[in-house]
């Protein structure tokens, strides 16, 4: 296994190589495209998972309960989803008119659930034929890496490398930073992006260390409806919950594109990106859980959590969900479960991404200011603003926060006519205590603070195929270019 991740590290980042090469006569010019070929077993996660390598174990699939917001025994359909979760199964979605969950072929759930299901649907058949479908897609989007780099999924290797690349060929626009270390000891990368040239003259540029010198003051100052003297901060999250490869697979794409287009005059979106990158400073963390996605290339491709050592009542086990680890309003399991998908751990920030990214964005905060948060997911297409642990509590920007996913949601459709449900959290998916835009929003004061989960709607669900990552990448950024606009003209930036 180690010498399989070894060759897949070493074909890729030849192939970057190259890419490189090929670009170094056209600065500032990275194509989406990787010149030159590879094997494509290198881009290939291995075959890992029991459901494929042995022929004797059962296969599992996917159910959708659908039923009303509230069932005729009185009960919610949280209810429902805590007694699923309780019983041991994986529940993939929840929204108030239905729940996904992964279960074994042979369960009997008709038997247990039909009482409160107005319709038990499978809606994924076999895992086992998915994951096996992903996988040749990914040997197929191999084979086109020669036309784009955003073909297929990449290892955490391979997204490292692309970070640095897009570092050292545009200077003038991104900045790469290791954070921090994970609980393995694996780096946590951000690449922050924004026009960094300078202008010396009136209307021209100034230096970037201008601006951050004045942002910290500036926002403290704007209230009633003063400008910024200084950029936006927009931090975008990624690979929180390992499994969800479309979440860091987009985030690359966006920042790739946005350093593309803003060097490219003929680019559609060329002016739009221009005016963003002086309006905004983009920080990007692709993969803050860069154990728990690793793990879910080598060994199980449906993990979730990291993959620190974790123990509860004398229990052991790897990983803490993330998601549920965020200071504000964090709440321990009555009975923590360290084996469970859902586990929140201890207390609040235990895991040690989390220690690492709250403290960076704290640090940003504080420097340069950081008024945008976006946590990036899948699946479901939605489009969500706080609060998450409470559909009672209504946060006082909540008229804006929604009116801003208004219009991302409908850029997001324009493109490629996929509809994203909008509203808060509890609106249209779940309640849950400890989540990252509860944080952002309440603790680190982040106005606009979101969370998105982007395709499918539970037809691929976590094994999103790798042939919809350009277009999940394009619809995604004509969401941030829209959602930027938005919040510039609230915030009346002054450059």
């Amino acid at each position: 296994m180690q010498r399989a991740l070894l060759s897949a590290t070493c074909a890729l980042a030849a192939l970057l190589e190259l890419q490189i090469a090929a670009a170094s006569s056209l600065p500032q010019q990275i194509p989406f495209t990787l010149q030159g070929a590879a094997s494509t077993a290198s881009y290939l996660p291995p075959s890992h998972l029991n459901i494929l390598n042995d022929e004797n174990a059962i296969d599992e699939m996917l159910v959708r309960l659908t039923f009303p917001k509230e069932l005729e025994d009185g009960r919610g359909a949280a209810d429902v989803v805590d007694e699923l979760e309780s019983a041991g199964y994986d529940v993939w979605q929840r929204k108030p008119e239905w729940i996904d969950f992964r279960c074994k072929v042979t369960d009997v759930i008709e038997k247990t659930y039909k009482k409160h299901a107005a319709n038990i649907e499978v809606i994924m058949p076999s895992i086992r034929q998915t994951i096996q479908r992903e996988r040749e897609s990914q040997e197929t989007g191999a084979k086109a890496l020669v036309d784009s780099v955003h073909s297929i999924y990449h290892s955490l290797s391979g997204i490292e490398s692309l970070l640095q690349l897009f570092a050292s060929d545009y200077p003038d626009y991104a900045r790469l930073q290791e954070i921090g270390k994970s609980a393995e000891g694996k780096s946590i990368y951000a690449i922050s992006i924004s026009d960094y040239r300078e202008k010396r003259t009136t209307g021209s540029f100034r230096t970037w260390r201008e601006y951050s010198a004045n942002a910290a003051s500036a926002n403290k100052e704007n209230k009633g409806g003063k400008k910024h003297k200084g950029k936006l901060g927009f931090a975008l999250i990624g690979g929180q919950h390992a499994r969800e490869w479309i979440s860091p697979a987009a985030l690359l794409y966006v920042a790739h594109d946005l350093l593309v287009q803003a060097n490219n005059p003929d680019a559609p979106n060329h002016e739009d990106i221009v005016t963003a990158l002086q309006d905004f400073e983009y920080h990007f963390m692709p993969v803050i859980n860069p154990d728990g996605y690793e793990y879910s290339w080598t060994t199980d491709r449906l993990w979730t959590k990291n993959r620190q050592y974790t123990t509860s009542n004398d229990t052991r086990c790897h990983g803490i969900d993330l998601n549920r680890n965020w200071g504000y309003k964090f709440s321990k399991a009555m009975r923590p479960n360290p084996c469970s998908d859902l586990y929140t751990g201890n207390e609040a920030f235990d895991a040690v991404e989390l220690d690492v990214v709250s403290k960076w964005l704290r640090q940003k905060k504080h420097e340069t200011g950081l008024q945008v948060f976006l946590d990036v997911h899948s699946f479901g297409q939605m489009l969500m603003y706080p609060y998450s642990y409470s559909c009672t509590a209504v946060p006082p920007d909540a008229e804006n926060l929604y009116e801003a996913l208004i219009g991302a949601g409908k850029a997001l459709k324009s493109l490629h006519h996929q509809t994203y449900d909008v509203g808060s959290v509890c609106d249209v998916s779940y309640t849950a205590t400890g989540q990252s835009l509860d944080w952002t929003y309440h603790d680190l004061g982040a106005k606009w603070s979101f969370a998105i989960n982007l395709r499918d709607q539970g037809v691929y669900a976590f094994l999103l195929p790798p042939e919809y990552i350009i277009e999940t990448g394009q619809e995604f950024l004509a969401g941030i270019l829209d959602l930027s606009r938005f919040i510039a003209q609230k915030e009346k930036i002054e450059n």
